[in-house]
């Protein structure tokens, strides 16, 4: 039930940004946008189907990796639920928190969710948090699912004051199908959402 919720709330607000940022719609009922369809090696990813998720952030010196399925597919945005971590390293400090959902529109952008919102503890013991992370990927011939962006982190509570008030990092996120290889982006035929 609480996953569910929390799906709800999120294509909730994925929805808000699609319509702010001016995605075209005839009426609120009928979505004129193909969608985004992804794809293992030519295959279209069903519904349901396994993804495995690597996260590379804090500038690449961080991995976590963590299985999950995708929710949906061929639609305006494609939702990736994960599950716990498989494997988590960290170079330089250490890293909590993990993706938990991730949204790939096909503008190109995608939403990343954290739960627990992801921390990073610097050797320093300055403590960052980071919430919704925002990235881009290619759409089109010969192009995957690999996200890159740029997250600012929020000075928390628990680190001294000498701690500097953000922390700005680049982060990458690529997803695999079931064969290894990372899913391919293209656009979808037909329109609205199918699950």
């Amino acid at each position: 039930m609480r996953t569910r919720m929390v799906i709800t709330a999120f294509v909730a607000v994925l929805s808000l940004v699609a319509v702010t940022a001016g995605s075209a719609y005839a009426n609120p009922v009928v979505n004129l946008r193909s969608g985004l369809e992804l794809t293992e090696r030519g295959t279209p990813v069903a519904p349901g189907g396994s993804v495995y998720n690597e996260n590379f952030v804090i500038n690449g010196e961080c991995l976590e990796a963590s299985n999950g399925k995708l929710l949906n597919n061929g639609n305006p945005f494609d939702f990736i639920q994960l599950g716990s971590l498989t494997y988590d390293r960290c170079e330089h400090g250490s890293l909590s928190g993990s993706i938990k959902y991730i949204a790939l529109s096909d503008t190109g952008t995608a939403y990343i969710y954290n739960e627990p919102g992801m921390t990073l503890t610097t050797p320093e013991s300055c403590v960052y948090r980071f919430g919704l992370l925002q990235g881009s990927f290619t759409i089109g011939d010969e192009t995957v699912a690999y996200i890159s962006g740029t997250a600012t982190g929020y000075r928390d509570w628990h680190s001294a004051s000498s701690c500097a008030p953000t922390l700005s990092t680049e982060f990458n996120v690529g997803e695999y199908g079931t064969d290894g290889f990372l899913l391919e982006t293209e656009m979808a035929s037909g329109n609205g959402f199918k699950f």
